[in-house]
């Protein structure tokens, strides 16, 4: 077998260093993008159930300002006719 000169075998060395740092970082990245993606999966689902609250939220609003109204209406038919 040929001898590898030494600066060629050091070369080799520190790129093996390099691609297993670089294999670091990209599993790292990999992990961070996985958690954002959770983060997000959760935010969505969040918003989603926030819009049916304030959906549920918004419908009762309404039913009580129509009930108001429609106890208004009798008040003021009840003050009209005992008024005169």
């Amino acid at each position: 077998m040929a001898a590898v000169p030494p600066d060629v075998e050091e070369r080799y060395k520190q790129v093996m260093l390099t691609n297993a740092q670089l294999d670091n970082d990209k599993q790292k990245l990999m992990y961070e993008v996985d958690a954002l993606k959770d983060q997000l999966a959760d935010s969505q689902e969040l918003t989603m159930q926030l819009q049916l609250d304030l959906s549920h939220t918004s419908r009762v609003r309404h039913c009580i300002c129509h009930c108001i109204s429609s106890v208004l209406c009798v008040t003021c038919r009840i003050g009209l006719h005992s008024v005169t």
